[in-house]
């Protein structure tokens, strides 16, 4: 059977036409077409043969730069497709607002994990960890980022471009990204203790 090719113009036509972009897992894609989904803010989405959409996880970035774009690529590179998030360039508080709404993607359940590049991780994790289900953790190192997905069920993660090396970024987001994930279940009774606790004590 024939594998589907797809051409940056293909997908100009479909944009320019409204219409939802979808691609096969299994598609020829030509570089003109990947530079296209990098560059441009259109939403594309992967499905395999069976016809199921399949995007696991999500980067907030400002796409705009041209370091930010590199490593976004070399992310995908080690863990294939993502849904893009596009931050507005040199808008602090509107930037934030954009690493939300990838929280808020996994917290819903439209996607499993998110990786956020901003200058401020740490403020991106205190706002991320107020959604439910969303844990949150800036990415020092690969095996504290491996560890916490295995211990309380990692699936965001903040990192530094320009603080944190090309290299060191796209080795913490492959170990974050293909980890197993599971939530320890003394921590998991910790957390519902705390949070009847809190509840009992708004009332």
């Amino acid at each position: 059977m024939a594998r589907e090719l797809i051409t940056a113009t293909t997908l100009e036509r479909l944009a320019q036409a409204g219409q939802p972009i979808v691609v096969s897992r299994d598609a020829l894609i030509t570089p003109a077409a990947q530079d296209w989904m990098r560059h441009t803010n259109v939403p594309v989405s992967y499905q395999e043969d069976g016809g199921g959409i399949d995007v696991a996880y999500g980067i907030a970035a400002e796409f705009e730069q041209p370091m930010i774009r590199s490593t976004a690529a070399a992310i995908e590179d080690v863990a294939g497709p993502y849904r893009r998030f596009e931050m507005p360039s040199s808008r602090g508080q509107e930037s934030l607002a954009t690493a939300i709404e990838l929280c808020g993607a996994i917290a819903t359940g439209e996607i499993e994990r998110g990786i956020v590049l901003h200058a401020h991780p740490g403020t991106v994790c205190i706002l991320a960890n107020k959604l439910p289900d969303v844990r949150a953790m800036i990415g020092t190192c690969w095996r504290a980022a491996e560890s916490a997905c295995r211990a309380v069920g990692l699936n965001v993660l903040a990192l530094q471009p320009g603080v944190q090396s090309y290299h060191e970024i796209k080795q913490i987001a492959s170990k974050f990204l293909k980890a197993e994930r599971r939530s320890l279940p003394a921590i998991e009774a910790a957390i519902l203790a705390a949070e009847r606790k809190r509840l009992g004590a708004d009332r």
